[in-house]
């Protein structure tokens, strides 16, 4: 859809509508973690095309609060992709953070490679603006060692990236 979004389609009232229907959802019952996941994802996705998506961030990082223990693998995966794409910091973070660590370290045994991978990816992008998420580092690589066989190559190569990241990062950190 990203590349379908013209300038009237960006400023129709439906793209309107369809926020403000979320902000509603989200501030009166909640949302549950698979749409709450996936429509952050939408937002992250969305991000240039329809901006005013990105006034829903806030509501759903919040909603995440409530949410995160029913997070699934998936849901992990996707939420942090999104926050790495929309290059979220520690301050928009802080009380989601602990919430994904734990969430992962729980979840660890459902981590197959490729959310192991897009996990990794999205820690390393946002290693510096939440150094926190790196704790998670050692566990998931206890899961490659035990699946390494079932990783194709664009996972390994996502891992290796996080590998040397990390690694960089560390000696500049010391």
């Amino acid at each position: 859809m990203e590349q379908t979004i013209t300038l009237d389609v960006r400023d129709s009232p439906i793209l309107e509508a369809l926020a403000a229907k979320v902000n509603r959802f989200v501030k009166s019952s909640g949302l549950r973690p698979r749409p709450c996941a996936n429509i952050l994802w939408a937002v992250a996705t969305l991000r240039d095309a329809a901006p005013k998506f990105r006034d829903l961030q806030p509501f759903l990082i919040e909603n995440y609060e409530f949410t995160a223990l029913e997070m699934d693998t998936h849901q992990i995966s996707n939420t942090l992709w999104a926050c790495a794409k929309l290059g979220m910091g520690d301050a928009e973070l802080h009380s989601l953070a602990p919430l994904l660590e734990e969430r992962i370290v729980d979840k660890l045994d459902g981590f197959n490679a490729q959310v192991v991978s897009d996990v990794m990816w999205a820690i390393a992008t946002l290693r510096e603006k939440v150094p926190a998420l790196q704790s998670v580092l050692p566990v998931l690589a206890e899961v490659i060692e035990e699946g390494v066989e079932d990783f194709k190559p664009q996972e390994i190569s996502s891992v290796l990236v996080v590998d040397w990241c990390s690694q960089r990062w560390g000696a500049r950190a010391a």
